[in-house]
């Protein structure tokens, strides 16, 4: 969900709340791609009114590759701070989960999500320092080993 908080003559500032799934198997993340941005990202999506994060998170995934995948537990809470490409000034708080993984799932390289402009990639954990990535916390941050949440803040 997006809201535009404040809007005045030089700035518009807007709050986002979102959720955010990490696939993890074989040692590689699910990642995708849009065709028209430079951007990698996980899977994810803005949360509804009345919709829990986890509601959010297992519908997002369905709706974008057909799965029917189950939430493992909640990793990371992630507050980005930044202003966009179009001068807008924004504070994301977005709700990471890893997912339960299962060798019954078949997401094969390059298939394509709901949005036929959006690719997913199987993308070594080694190799995500080389991707223009965002939220960046996850190119340095390890995704093998998830004690407890996380609370990271960002400012860009």
């Amino acid at each position: 969900m997006e809201k535009i908080i404040s809007k005045t003559d030089d700035s518009v500032k807007k709050i986002s709340y979102r959720v955010a799934a990490l696939i993890i198997q074989n040692n590689k993340i699910l990642i995708a791609k849009n065709q028209n941005n430079p951007l990698y990202y996980v899977i994810g999506g803005g949360i509804e009114v009345f919709e829990t994060s986890e509601e959010e998170i297992t519908r997002e995934i369905f709706e974008e590759i057909g799965i029917d995948i189950k939430i493992d537990k909640l990793v990371f809470v992630h507050e980005r701070l930044y202003q966009s490409y179009y001068n807008i000034k924004s504070h994301e708080i977005v709700f990471f989960y890893l997912m339960k993984w299962s060798n019954n799932y078949n997401i094969i390289e390059g298939l394509k999500t709901d949005n036929s402009k959006e690719s997913l990639h199987w993308i070594s954990l080694n190799e995500l320092k080389n991707l223009n990535l965002v939220p960046k916390f996850i190119k340095n941050i390890s995704l093998n080993k998830f004690d407890q949440i996380q609370h990271i803040i960002e400012k860009e």
